[in-house]
């Protein structure tokens, strides 16, 4: 019996410390389960993080990587350099316009998509031994947001930019130390269209990487309208017209450079060293009250930015410039030009193709889908008339 017992009370000696050790091993399982699962939480919640914080840096640093704007198509305009004969002027005409006309071969601007014809008209005698001039002109219509976080309605400004650049090169008295005189010219002439901004804006010109300010306050100086006030943007109001003297301001460029020159050898390097120098490159821009520099999509390749300075937060560009053509001469001359939205009129409602020309898909804007979101604005003045303005907001040789 006693024999019996010892082994009874061996057993239960042996049931209760397996009983133990499987709680504390159920303890321990407990323990190491939540743990992996603590673990397994932790990398989901790092792994949301990131991908949040992917989000959030490329909605507002990098925005335009989601949408990648097509620059090059942008441009309103293709660079050429015209074909030139001995003894004649060379006279290039897009559709209408007269866009270049000289003697030698230098850079002009032709409207993308658009006819072009070359005449040559002979030289008088005098005129091919006595020196080379050229004129070159470019017609825009630039129209800007006032911020990074706009609506796309691009009337915030509009303004219409026409740029006339000459160049003349003459001879002095013969000898066999001659000297070449050489001046280059350009002036840009402003006719302010509208303004759609609540705010206080500078516009300028960033000419061959320089910033030139054309005006500090656009209401002011453009319209002769406080700071806020609408002008030619909301539908139903009456079309302030601004093809007046009074109205339109014009900016000037110029620099000379004297080329001394051997009497044989010299008249051949004149031609080969003008045709040299470029036209001056211009981007518009305007610097709002929170002191953003807002560029518009014109010679994209000068602006040295991350791009925030062209790209709004949404993706769009902050400034477009679009060709201004002649379509009929007087007593009837008309201009075709592009027709902004009205005020808070996101610019897709008026024109359906604009993101498949921003994305490169289109070669061009193209023409309104819905004339009722859009106004066609005041008259454009004739390019003959600009050329009387004499009020020069700044001028620089």
């Amino acid at each position: 019996m006693k024999k019996y017992k010892f082994f009874l009370t061996f057993f239960m000696h042996i049931l209760k410390n397996y009983i133990f050790l499987q709680r504390k091993r159920n303890k321990y399982l407990i323990i190491i389960n939540q743990i992996k699962v603590a673990e397994l939480n932790m990398k989901k919640i790092i792994y949301f993080l990131s991908i949040a914080s992917l989000f959030v840096s490329c909605g507002l640093s990098d925005k335009y990587e989601q949408q990648k704007i097509a620059w090059a198509n942008l441009e309103p305009f293709v660079k050429k350099i015209p074909p030139i004969k001995d003894g004649y002027i060379t006279v290039v005409i897009a559709g209408q316009d007269t866009i270049f006309q000289g003697t030698i071969p230098q850079t002009y601007l032709q409207p993308k998509n658009s006819s072009e014809s070359i005449e040559y008209v002979p030289l008088a005698k005098d005129e091919a031994t006595y020196g080379y001039s050229s004129e070159e002109c470019s017609d825009m219509l630039v129209c800007f947001e006032d911020t990074r976080q706009g609506d796309q309605d691009y009337n915030d400004f509009v303004v219409r930019i026409y740029r006339k650049t000459t160049s003349n090169c003459w001879y002095d008295s013969f000898g066999f130390q001659r000297k070449a005189y050489y001046n280059r010219s350009s002036t840009w002439y402003f006719q302010p269209i509208a303004t759609g901004a609540g705010t206080k804006l500078k516009f300028g010109l960033m000419i061959n990487g320089e910033d030139h300010i054309i005006s500090d306050n656009v209401h002011e100086d453009f319209f002769g309208v406080g700071v806020g006030t609408f002008v030619n943007v909301q539908k139903g109001e009456p079309i302030l017209q601004t093809n007046n003297l009074q109205s339109m301001k014009k900016y000037s460029l110029s620099h000379d450079t004297t080329l001394n020159m051997d009497f044989w050898y010299g008249q051949y390097s004149v031609p080969t060293y003008i045709s040299s120098q470029e036209l001056y490159e211009f981007v518009p821009f305007l610097i709002n009250e929170q002191g953003e520099k807002l560029y518009c999509a014109l010679n994209v390749g000068m602006i040295n930015s991350d791009y925030t300075q062209l790209q709004s937060v949404q993706g769009y560009p902050l400034g477009i410039a679009t060709p201004v053509n002649t379509t009929f001469y007087y007593p009837f001359q008309q201009y075709s030009s592009f027709n902004y939205p009205y005020e808070k009129t996101d610019i897709i409602e008026a024109y359906s193709f604009y993101n498949d020309w921003i994305m490169g898909n289109r070669t061009s804007l193209g023409q309104v889908t819905d004339t009722t979101k859009c106004t066609k604005g005041p008259q454009l003045a004739p390019k003959e008339f600009m050329w009387q303005i004499t009020n020069e907001i700044n001028s620089e040789k």
